[in-house]
């Protein structure tokens, strides 16, 4: 997607990301911002050894090979991915509980991680950004406020995103909610804008 050159096993490589993060509770890709985990997917490298993959089956580790396989030509289809013997075996192999413990304890710190993150950036956003950023903000924040309930509903912010990122303003919108909407309650206040929006790299 990132080349603008791909097919529907793009997804297959998604899905990938998302099995490789249930079983080890940690991304293929990972990067301290947006631009450095993108440069390492362009890249295409992770690691499967070490920690809870010395003990993870063989089959899910070439299961996963084969959904992140870089070459988008030479991936599986989502078919053969749910023909996998990995799927097939799995109805009817006992679940390792001490494994799945594992995978869950994995999963849960990097959740957890995440919480972090967002945290520690609302409490710098309180406490750092000047006045002069958060006026500018606050104007922003008031234009797109078309209703003027002090709340931006998705559809005024897509609607104002749209006039400066044309075909890319949903991705930027919905990176936006996902970082501060966490209640999926469909808007965000001023705090929380402040929060998805202000220059992180300035900030730090």
């Amino acid at each position: 997607m990132l080349n603008k050159n791909y097919d529907e096993r793009c997804d297959v490589w998604s899905v990938g990301v998302i099995l490789y993060i249930l079983l080890s509770g940690k991304p293929p890709f990972d990067g301290d911002d947006d631009h450095e985990i993108t440069e390492q997917v362009k890249i295409g490298n992770y690691n499967m050894s070490g920690g809870i993959w010395e003990v993870l089956s063989a089959d899910a580790k070439r299961l996963i090979r084969g959904m992140l396989t870089y070459n988008y030509k030479n991936r599986i289809t989502a078919k053969e991915a749910l023909n996998d013997v990995w799927f097939q075996n799995a109805s009817t192999k006992q679940v390792d509980i001490e494994l799945m413990q594992e995978s869950l304890k994995n999963l849960a710190k990097f959740s957890a991680t995440q919480k972090l993150q967002q945290a520690t950036m609302s409490m710098m956003v309180q406490n750092m950004v000047t006045k002069e950023e958060v006026a500018r903000l606050q104007q922003v924040f008031v234009q797109l406020d078309t209703n003027k309930d002090g709340k931006l509903q998705y559809e005024e912010v897509l609607s104002g995103y749209e006039q400066f990122y044309g075909d890319m303003a949903k991705d930027e919108v919905d990176r936006i909610f996902a970082l501060v909407d966490v209640d999926n309650s469909g808007e965000i206040d001023f705090s929380e804008f402040v929060t998805a929006t202000v220059d992180k790299g300035k900030l730090l």
